[in-house]
């Protein structure tokens, strides 16, 4: 689960294009709210530097359990499948710090030694730790050594990666250049990889000045089924490739109809002229344990003449139906979605006539609506059991909303920005 996920969600969102939606009317606190009683952690800060806490629930005062963690740290964490260790991901130090969750103390640092942002890390049943570092390098590190165990090479550009009960799913387009892909499954035994029938990856093109600058991307959505079995690469248009991941067989599939408007993904790959375009189109994909894959992302259209900026389009949420490849369109303006157990969250912007309005809606694994929340600034949002801590004013205020009413059932307040840390 990546820390500043949300975040940096939140700052994509503010310029994707406003719904204009009303917002849905605030409930008033209610005394119903039954703080969750195992142990929740996070980080405090204060200015630049930030200390790992115990966390109160009901408050989110910090206790007496804590240390210090080094600048930059936590931009990613993950949990040992016991819960009993916790690993913090150092995005720019390139370290891996360990956690002993019960006595809230500093197990070691891992330095990965290999230069790149920490975009996922996971634990395999085995207890190896897998990290994928930038676009080229996925890491196996061994927790009880505090040691890298073996670093591997990602042959081309890793766009995504999803963890499976070995390893990590990742796929993988030509360096530099957007090109045919490939699926790729780094496991403890080694990498293997087979070829797709479908395109991606990122591009830039430099001419004799800066108006002569184009960049494009083309990233499809990578889900993997609850068991671990297949995996699903859903591109902006055209059909889905299906993966078997124990003998890595594709089979690619028509959907009942396109996830987007084909006819523009076509136009996409073959332009018209333009002399400066920062354009592309990236998916989202998870697969529910309902049997249904939800889809989202964003498009980037060209820059016009004159243009020096660009907002991007929703690409909305859909829903694909793995048992006939139907496809069920449940909101236009949602930009990107996030699963927490029972609750598909998906993000929209523009929820209200404010300029940072910012929406959340919750749905069940069905894609029925639960609830929908509204507030005129950005927020970040944590499920701690079965309730969602709203994080506002930089993490200082909150409001704690029951997951299966929506109501808000209590307004905290933190004397300093507190980031919660959960799986």
């Amino acid at each position: 689960m990546r820390i500043g996920a949300f975040t940096a969600l939140l700052a994509l969102l503010v310029v994707v294009s406003c719904s204009g939606r009303e917002a849905t009317p605030e409930k008033a606190p209610e005394a119903a709210f039954r703080p969750p009683t195992h142990r929740l952690l996070g980080l405090v800060w204060k200015g630049n530097s930030a200390e790992l806490a115990e966390l109160d629930p009901r408050t989110l005062a910090p206790g007496l359990r804590r240390f210090p963690v080094e600048q930059g740290a936590a931009t990613l964490i993950a949990f040992s499948p016991e819960g009993k260790t916790l690993a913090l991901g150092h995005g720019e130090k390139q370290q891996v710090e360990l956690v002993d969750v019960a006595a809230v103390r500093r197990l070691g640092v891992v330095d990965l030694g290999i230069p790149g942002y920490i975009s996922r890390l996971y634990w395999t049943r085995a207890g190896m730790l897998f990290a994928a570092v930038g676009q080229q390098f996925v890491v196996v590190i061994d927790p009880a050594g505090r040691k890298v165990h073996e670093m591997r090479q990602v042959e081309g550009t890793l766009l995504a990666a999803e963890p499976i009960e070995a390893g990590l799913v990742g796929l993988v387009a030509p360096a530099d250049r957007i090109g045919p892909l490939k699926l790729a499954v780094w496991g403890t035994e080694g990498t293997s990889t087979v070829p797709l029938r479908m395109v991606g990856g990122w591009e830039t093109e430099q001419g004799d000045d800066e108006s002569e600058f184009r960049s494009r991307e083309l990233v499809p959505g990578l889900a993997v089924d609850p068991r671990g079995r297949r995996a699903l690469v859903v591109p902006p248009g055209g059909p889905v490739a299906e993966v078997d991941l124990d003998d890595l067989t594709v089979t690619y599939h028509t959907l009942s109809e396109p996830v987007s408007l084909f006819h523009r993904f076509l136009d996409w790959l073959d332009p018209a002229a333009e002399a400066k375009m920062i354009e592309g189109k990236d998916r989202q994909a998870l697969w529910l344990a309902s049997g249904l894959v939800a889809v989202s992302g964003t498009d980037y259209p060209p820059l016009k003449t004159g243009q020096t900026d660009v907002a991007g389009k929703p690409a909305g949420l859909s829903l694909i139906d793995t048992d006939d490849w139907s496809v069920r369109r449940i909101d236009g303006e949602v930009s990107g979605v996030h699963l927490a157990g029972s609750q598909l969250f998906a993000y929209e912007a523009g929820c209200s006539s404010a300029p940072e309005s910012f929406a959340l809606v919750a749905y069940d694994l069905r894609g029925d609506q639960r609830f929908r929340l509204c507030r005129d600034e950005g927020f970040d949002p944590q499920v701690v059991g079965r309730y969602l801590y709203v994080g506002m004013d930089n993490n200082t205020r909150f409001d704690v909303i029951d997951m299966s009413t929506g109501a808000v059932v209590s307004r905290l307040q933190t004397k300093q920005t507190t980031t919660l840390l959960v799986d």
